[in-house]
């Protein structure tokens, strides 16, 4: 009897085991997030093709809603993303719903006004309804539509987006573009620029009108990303600088930001890039920071960034490139590199740490950013032994991939001088006006203004003209 016991005892303890381990297997096997940085091309089917692959469904039974909450056209917008699943992609029409949730009319339906659908969010009716669907997809516009529609006004969440955490914890699709993307972390980007966040700060209200506080805006967002902060439009509109400043003045040690028609997409612990351009990934987990008046300085940030077909696993930091890419160590194409005076304009940095740093002889590069009243900051680039590059051709074109860049933020006075392009000519013997006029390319009227002559011939030998 005792050994019966102790047989069964160990066949419990051992379906315990093994029902722990499945438990804990499913709990992390949640869906999939597909964060895409805004301007998607209808074409481009890399992006639109995963949103559907992921649903693990065939093309014919995959069922997506569409949430068109944060356009200020939800109909239209809407309605052009459930043309682009049916007309492109072959998602049949009676499975792709645009759902009537959304705080703007949309002025392009004359007969609806899609304000009425502003509680929607909490419709008991449509949380159930949209539990029948696969995917969820967030359209642009602004990400604080889309936080107003679907919680209230005390921070409590609606119906609505208790059934979209629903779907993606079954194992359901997550996708948004741009503001749709912002919304994936929680905090929130909402505003700001990077010059305006490194050297003003961050605020709490909402400042995307005011022109004169370009403050990195941070609010709450949906959080379906934990510990990370997300942003978008984020190469082609230089906002790198604002995503440090929301990490470090959040504490939170890890940052992606995602370039136009272009996707990130999580599943699990793995992150992969898919679409036309880049990701960058910025990692704070090991910098120091400190402020001179109200700009930021900063220390050991790590930043990365991929194109299409490269991984990154967020549990082993390891990246996994794409075997049509080769180190650009020992093979570095260019040769030396200049000071960037436009280090957040478009693609600039993709710039900075590709030709200037990796695919260089260079170690170092150096970009500046700065106002007419000479305050700037200056970011220093350096790679190490631990920094990697890439380069091959993709589908014919050139892609790169970057990792562990070191990057240090530090506040710089720059000193504006206007340089002086008037001159003086002295009038000699048997000039004339309209001679000096032709000598120097300018207009007769322009001397004369300038120099308060009123009669052409009403000069003198000796006379000091300025000329500008």
């Amino acid at each position: 009897m005792k050994k019966i016991i102790s047989i069964m005892l160990i066949l419990l303890m051992l379906f315990s085991v093994l029902g722990l381990g499945f438990a804990e297997e499913n709990s992390e096997e949640t869906g999939a997030l597909v964060i895409i940085g805004g301007a998607l091309d209808p074409e481009n089917g890399a992006i639109y093709n995963k949103i559907i692959e992921l649903t693990n469904k065939p093309r014919e039974e995959v069922k997506i809603a569409i949430i068109p909450a944060a356009s200020q056209t939800p109909s239209r917008s809407g309605g052009l993303y459930k043309s682009d699943f049916v007309d492109l992609y072959n998602v049949l029409e009676e499975n792709v719903k645009v759902f009537p949730i959304a705080v703007e009319d949309d002025d392009t339906t004359k007969d609806l006004d899609e304000s009425t659908w502003s509680n929607n969010g909490f419709n008991e009716g449509l949380a159930s309804e949209i539990l029948k669907y696969d995917a969820v997809f967030f359209t642009g516009g602004s990400q604080l539509r889309i936080m107003e529609s679907l919680i209230d006004e005390d921070g409590n969440e609606g119906v609505v987006l208790k059934s979209i955490r629903e779907i993606y914890n079954r194992g359901g699709v997550i996708a948004g573009t741009s503001a749709g993307a912002a919304i994936m972390s929680d905090p929130m980007i909402g505003a700001g620029t990077s010059f305006g966040a490194l050297t003003q700060g961050v605020t709490d209200k909402d400042n995307y009108f005011d022109a004169d506080d370009n403050r990195v805006f941070l609010t709450k967002g949906l959080g379906f990303l934990e510990n990370v902060i997300t942003d978008q439009h984020f190469i082609k509109r230089g906002r790198f600088g604002r995503l440090i400043t929301a990490l470090l003045h959040t504490d939170t040690s890890m940052g992606y930001g995602i370039d136009e028609n272009t996707a990130l997409v999580s599943k699990g612990n793995e992150l992969e890039v898919i679409g036309e351009n880049g990701v960058m990934i910025i990692d704070t987990s090991k910098a120091s920071k400190t402020f001179v008046d109200t700009r930021l300085k900063a220390t050991g940030i790590i930043i990365s960034y991929l194109e299409k077909g490269d991984k990154y696993n967020v549990l082993t930091k390891e990246f996994t490139i794409n075997e049509k890419k080769q180190t650009t160590l020992g093979y570095e194409y260019y040769t030396g590199n200049k000071l960037n005076t436009n280090i957040f304009g478009k693609d600039s940095v993709v710039d900075t740490l590709t030709y200037d740093l990796v695919d260089n002889i260079e170690t170092e590069a150096v970009g500046v950013s700065f106002n007419l009243e000479g305050v700037g900051i200056k970011l220093v680039f350096n790679q190490d032994s631990e920094t990697k590059g890439y380069w091959g051709k993709i589908d014919g074109e050139e892609s790169y991939a970057v990792a562990n860049v070191k990057l240090d933020i530090l506040p710089v006075k720059v000193e504006i001088i206007e340089l002086n392009t008037s001159s003086t000519y002295i009038i000699k013997e048997g000039d004339t006006l309209i001679n000096i006029a032709k000598q120097f390319d300018l207009k007769l009227k322009d001397i004369m203004d300038y120099n308060n002559i009123k009669n052409p011939t009403d000069i003198k030998v000796g006379q000091k003209l300025i000329l500008e």
